[in-house]
């Protein structure tokens, strides 16, 4: 099941909600199926208490099936509410998750020519090419661990890591990458 948490305060939640939900209608159908509620949080705000009677209805004109409760984080609010709402929704949910279908179709993109990549010796230097590649490195930000985790953990799946050691790479030396240089730990 889904709770969307909805910042009440926002020019238009129940547009902020629609767009959540034409994303998760993209992303993937079989989520966006599940069961869900709304939370409409920031009540305890004075603007959002003068609306608040004008936007439950609206959420109930335009989404009659969606119950939408509404809270504070902030002073607690409806939380209680908010609680027992999901613990009804969740004893309502079947006991046994539904099985995916048998014939489930599925896509896979063909490998073009730029998927792949190469190694050379620039003097003391390693220069890695490929269109992908140089891609992935330049789009990651290198100042965040966790991206250069992923980074890293992309190159291993991909034979990069394990293709520049087997060049002779080694401790200190500098790895370009297009217009990224990197150095070798």
């Amino acid at each position: 099941m889904l709770l969307h948490v909805v910042d009440a305060t926002v020019s238009d939640p129940p547009a902020t909600y629609d767009a959540v939900r034409e994303e998760l209608e993209l992303y993937n159908p079989a989520l966006a199926a599940k069961p869900e509620l709304v939370a409409l949080n920031k009540i305890d705000r004075p603007d959002v208490r003068e609306r608040l009677t004008e936007l439950l209805a609206r959420f109930h004109r335009e989404h009659p099936e969606l119950k939408v409760v509404p809270v504070s984080a902030l002073t607690t609010q409806g939380v209680e509410e908010l609680i027992g709402a999901l613990a009804e929704a969740l004893a309502a949910l079947p006991t046994e998750p539904p099985r995916p279908a048998e014939q489930m179709k599925v896509y896979r993109l063909t490998p073009t020519a730029d998927e792949g990549w190469t190694i050379e010796r620039e003097g003391n230097d390693y220069r890695v090419r490929g269109k992908r590649v140089e891609r992935i490195v330049a789009m990651t930000d290198l100042t965040n661990p966790d991206a250069v985790d992923m980074l890293q953990g992309t190159l291993k799946r991909m034979g990069v890591l394990q293709a520049l050691e087997a060049a002779g790479v080694g401790s200190g030396d500098t790895v370009h990458f297009g217009n990224v240089e990197l150095e070798w730990e």
